[in-house]
């Protein structure tokens, strides 16, 4: 590694406010060697969907894995997309990266994704210096037009009623949009905070739109159900991503009444 003498005049901070002491922190940083580059481009994308992105890799000489997964930072508000991390090998120079567009993604807004890379550099003497590269360049941006669902997902009624110890039956149907065809997996999402409710994913047959769903409620103490419970259906397109599409219900919790007798 090629290095370089630098010199010059170090000044305390003089703004109004800062602090008086002339102490001063230093930090140097190596230089990250690799960066992504993507070519402009916007394009429609389903709720509930998988979008996928080409990106070129510019090494700069870097021969080691890089890992790609989405900036700590982002420009826009990411409304629910995700994503998993992709570890490029050293000999590759391009990717095609996934993500997931959310159910709720706003119709008609402009989804923008940045990215971010993280390899390890290590110098002659062993050290190793993990560095990052990020780009908010509209180039580099995953740019997406929110459009309507390809799946949708909706139940017989929108709210209902039971005790503790109760079982429930809730019609599910579904509905697949054009080039979509197969099983349908249906499954209940409970928060991490409410109680005592269950039910066992069912499958809705690809000749088939609707089925019941159980839902089953412990004895004793159980909820509170204080917010919507989602249903989440899930099927796959012709390339193997998943396809997904919510729904939601309320719960209200019926107390036993207590009967009193007269002395």
């Amino acid at each position: 590694m090629e290095t370089k003498k630098i010199s010059g005049p170090v000044l305390p901070p003089n703004k109004p406010g800062d602090p008086d002491d002339e102490e001063i922190t230093l930090a140097i940083t190596v230089t990250t060697p690799f960066k992504f580059t993507g070519i402009f481009e916007t394009k429609y994308g389903a709720q509930g969907t998988v979008f996928v992105r080409h990106y070129a890799i510019d090494r700069g000489g870097f021969q080691s894995p890089i890992e790609i997964s989405l900036a700590d930072r982002q420009v826009r508000h990411l409304q629910g997309v995700t994503t998993g991390q992709i570890v490029v090998p050293p000999s590759v120079s391009e990717l095609d990266y996934p993500i997931n567009l959310s159910t709720f993604l706003e119709i008609g807004r402009t989804s923008r994704t940045t990215l971010m890379a993280v390899g390890v550099v290590a110098e002659p003497d062993g050290t190793r210096h993990k560095v990052s590269y990020s780009s908010g360049a509209q180039d580099d941006q995953i740019i997406v037009l929110a459009v309507p669902a390809r799946l949708s997902i909706r139940t017989g009624r929108k709210s209902l009623s039971t005790r503790s110890g109760g079982v429930v039956s809730l019609l599910v149907s579904v509905n697949r949009g054009t080039a979509l065809s197969g099983p349908v997996t249906v499954q209940l999402l409970v928060p991490r905070h409410m109680r005592g409710i269950s039910a066992e994913e069912i499958v809705i047959a690809a000749n088939e739109n609707q089925d019941m769903l159980t839902l089953r409620f412990a004895e004793g103490r159980f909820g509170p159900f204080n917010m919507p419970l989602t249903l989440r259906a899930r099927m796959m397109d012709d390339r193997g991503y998943p396809v997904l599409s919510d729904t939601t219900f309320d719960v209200v919790a019926i107390k036993r009444s207590r009967r009193t007798q007269k002395p």
